[in-house]
């Protein structure tokens, strides 16, 4: 188009059109590195460049943007080439943007509460997916943003979003020359942005960044406790939290963690597979993952609030997920007596999440009578061990040393006491998840004589199931056929799938009676009513079991349920292990079992703080203390859940678990005997 400039005034700018952009009407309301920006009296925006930063790829760049003509709702695309009264190009017109920068709001805890007081994790939502539709629209014309940051993006309100400094977009021949380093791909770490094109790739991983910085207001992906630069970690791919069984232990205390258990799990593994594994998403593909996480946010299936509110819960440092390994090392074999005879006396030592445990046979009553709970001698000492796990899952070996060390000492003497030959030492899930955990079994070692085999979940399983075979055959009339075990611990809950006596399928999950305690009061507050707490922690659950059914489908149709735990064996009602073992329980029974647990702690306790001063400030001795009430309430519904979703109708309740299984197995191995 021509354009003839002769005489005009240079009061004066002019757009391509001619149309005269009088200089004292214009307003400014900021500068950057490029130029300054201005209102206009017609309400739109005029950027000028500074001298220079005027080139001939500038003009030819910003000729090419208008003349694409890109028109969406929020996105500030160069509308006019703007010209002084020489002709020569200066700057552009855009549409006004409105709102905060995103850095500037959502990214900092403070200023997001004072910008959007009443927003929650839907609004969050509803935010990011704007963003991410115009991200698409974008794409679907051939643009890549380049640099994309949260200082380009003007936050209004959840739906009203503008992108700024559009100029500097990689389009057609011309390159997106800038960068920030936290949304640039690993691979591109460290170039010249101005020597090479954007990939749509490298474009997916700046989306990622910005997704999980709106959901964890500010926090970037590879930030993580001891690490190193942001930029080495990027290109490690040193991502921290954890997904599935893959876990570092390094990810940020306090509300992050919170913050990430509230995730979906498709936006857990979506996070997971971008920053660890380098598969990266489509915003199409984004945009159906948070559609379907805003209608499970709708439906309170997910905490909508979006931090946390640490002052007010009791442990900031528990863990709350005790089940992150899975390594099987040690020795299991100590020699007590060193003139052993040919018929060794032989005891297991168990070395649980919340106790010691000690088991004994009587040799001669065994191979008389086979199994009878009168030819063993057992004994157990409550420990806590887990409560010794920080939130890295580190031990504190002071606390092991004080609590631990002193009741294996005692059982030891116990074992010398009652002439044992041969002790077989084994340790389940506190100690298996303990990073330090090497340093325990030397710390026992020096402290105890005895060697400590930690069990895989693997082997903790077949042992358990081993006990039941060996002390239950009276209550099951084919021990070829399938079992489903369900080992509800202090650390876990084991789900293991039999056919044959051989593991077809074993899972974990970090939902044992000591983790259900923790999340109890880790994740309400200390005013909560009991009964709406309880209510949280069951969304949990069955948030965790949705995970595991969507990974993992076993079939466990016709399978012989057998399950083990202080929970399931005292929800019999009956006194004893030998009577309440082979007990038949039916989910009709453990659904009235809950209603009526919760309803006695209700009763007693009307919050979160009374039932956590009642279990740490209360010398009550009673068998229904509110800790045991507290951990049947929710162990149950645990229960409750696993059996309507295998479609089980009844489990039998064994009253044996891992310690005899450990020792019929060691029994057979020595004696020969089936």
């Amino acid at each position: 188009m021509f354009k003839n400039f002769f005489g005009k005034s240079s009061n004066y700018y002019y757009d391509e059109n001619d149309n005269r952009i009088s200089k004292d009407e214009l307003e400014e309301i900021g500068s950057g590195g490029e130029g300054t920006v201005f209102k206009t009296k017609d309400d739109k925006i005029l950027k000028l460049y500074f001298e220079e930063r005027l080139t001939q790829e500038l003009e030819e760049k910003i000729k090419l943007m208008v003349s694409r003509r890109i028109s969406y709702s929020g996105i500030c695309w160069p509308e006019n080439m703007v010209f002084n009264h020489e002709g020569k190009f200066i700057g552009y017109i855009m549409c006004k943007a409105k709102g905060y920068e995103l850095q500037k709001s959502v990214f900092m805890k403070p200023l997001l509460q004072k910008r959007f007081p009443d927003w929650t994790r839907v609004n969050l939502t509803n935010l990011a997916i704007n963003i991410l539709k115009k991200l698409d629209f974008l794409h679907e014309n051939h643009v890549i943003v380049g640099d994309l940051n949260p200082f380009n993006i003007l936050v209004n309100s959840e739906e009203e979003v503008y992108f700024v400094d559009t100029d500097s977009y990689q389009i057609g021949d011309y390159k997106c020359s800038v960068g920030t380093p936290i949304f640039t791909a690993p691979e591109i770490q460290g170039k010249n942005f101005g020597s090479f094109f954007r990939t749509i790739n490298h474009e997916y991983f700046a989306i990622a960044t910005l997704l999980f910085m709106i959901y964890l207001p500010g926090k970037t992906p590879y930030s993580f406790q001891g690490g190193e630069d942001v930029v080495d970690n990027i290109i490690k791919k040193n991502f921290s939290y954890p997904f599935d069984e893959s876990a570092n232990f390094l990810a940020p205390k306090g509300p992050w963690e919170f913050i990430w258990n509230e995730l979906s799990y498709e936006l857990k593994e979506a996070f997971y597979n971008t920053f660890k594994l380098d598969t990266r998403l489509s915003p199409k593909e984004w945009i159906k993952l948070l559609e379907g996480y805003k209608k499970e946010l709708v439906n309170d299936n997910y905490e909508k609030h979006i931090f946390p509110d640490s002052t007010t819960k009791y442990v900031e440092d528990i863990s709350v997920s005790m089940n992150r390994r899975n390594e099987g090392f040690g020795e299991i074999e100590t020699v007590i007596n060193e003139s052993l005879r040919y018929d060794p006396n032989i005891a297991v030592i168990e070395l649980s999440t919340k106790a010691v445990k000690m088991l004994i046979g009587d040799l001669e009553q065994i191979k008389t009578r086979g199994f009878n709970f009168k030819s063993f001698k057992r004994e157990a000492k409550l420990t806590n061990t887990g409560k010794g796990l920080d939130a890295e899952n580190n031990m504190d070996l002071e606390f092991f040393k004080a609590k631990v060390i002193p009741v294996i000492d005692h059982f030891k003497s116990a074992l010398k006491a009652h002439r044992v030959d041969i002790v077989y030492t084994v340790a389940t899930a506190a100690i298996r998840s303990a990073k330090n955990n090497k340093n325990i079994l030397k710390l026992i070692k020096e402290e105890c004589g005895l060697n400590v085999k930690v069990l895989t979940k693997e082997e903790e399983a077949k042992a358990t199931l081993d006990a039941f075979m060996f002390s239950g055959k009276s209550y099951i009339e084919d021990t070829e056929q399938r079992f489903i075990l369900i080992d509800q611990g202090g650390g876990s809950t084991e789900i293991t799938l039999f056919e044959k006596g051989r593991i077809l399928e074993t899972y974990s999950l970090d939902l044992g009676t000591v983790v259900l305690e923790n999340r109890l009061f880790v994740n309400n507050n200390i005013d909560t009513d009991i009964r709406r707490a309880f209510k949280e922690v069951d969304k949990q659950i069955n948030n965790k079991l949705r995970y595991y059914f969507q990974k993992h489908a076993p079939n466990a149709e016709d399978a012989t349920c057998i399950s083990v735990g202080t929970v399931i064996t005292r929800a019999t009602g009956k006194a004893t292990n030998k009577r309440q073992h082979g007990t038949k329980i039916t989910l009709e029974y453990i659904e009235n079992k809950i209603r009526e647990t919760e309803d006695e702690i209700a009763i007693k306790y009307n919050s979160v703080g009374d039932v956590y001063e009642a279990i740490h400030g209360s010398t009550e001795k009673n068998e229904n203390t509110a800790e045991d009430l507290a951990i049947m309430r929710m162990g149950l519904f645990m229960y409750k859940e696993l059996m309507k979703r295998f479609n089980i109708k009844e489990l039998l309740v064994s009253g044996t678990g891992l310690w005899y299984g450990v020792y019929y197995d060691k029994y057979k191995e020595i004696y020969e005997c089936s």
